[in-house]
């Protein structure tokens, strides 16, 4: 009789047909071992065989992004992928938790927001891709508010001086 001896599921034989089935929420190795017995039917002659299957599941969530910089009309984001469940995680998707509407494909865990409209809070949050599927949302970032940075002014001049009186430019 066929048993699991590592991870969680069933498995079930028929005839030389034998059905592996993982619990829904199980990922990583399964492992089950089978005896086979010969026409002869003598146990001696009995040969035990294992299964090993990779069971893959959709990514877990990363963490909450951490805005690294607010520039004119951007944010950047940094953050940790989730673990990936067996399939490597193909892309990042950051979409706006509060504030306007923003959508962005990223390829890394770091990624420039972009289109933001300035002196607006945002905060974003991610999702993590793979061929399974897409993870759960991560938790939010903290509130971003992208502006232009102002220039630095010039030096001031003087214009006229008289005793106890100066005029600035």
């Amino acid at each position: 009789t066929p048993v699991v001896t590592s991870g969680k599921g069933s498995i079930d034989v028929e005839g030389d047909q034998v059905a592996i089935t993982p619990d829904e929420e199980f990922h990583g190795i399964l492992t089950a071992t089978y005896k086979v017995r010969d026409d002869t039917e003598d146990p001696a002659r009995d040969a035990t065989g294992e299964i090993r299957v990779t069971v893959r599941g959709k990514p877990e969530a990363p963490s909450a992004p951490r805005v690294a910089e607010v520039g004119d009309g951007i944010v950047d984001l940094n953050f940790t992928p989730g673990v990936d469940n067996g399939a490597r995680i193909t892309g990042y998707r950051v979409t706006s938790a509060s504030g306007p509407p923003v959508s962005q494909e990223c390829a890394s865990t770091s990624c420039t927001i972009t289109g933001l409209t300035n002196d607006v809070e945002y905060t974003f949050q991610v999702i993590a891709i793979n061929e399974v599927g897409e993870s759960e949302p991560s938790a939010p970032s903290a509130t971003a508010r992208p502006d232009v940075r102002p220039e630095t002014p010039g030096a001031p001049s003087a214009r006229t001086m008289e005793r106890n009186n100066l005029d600035l430019l």
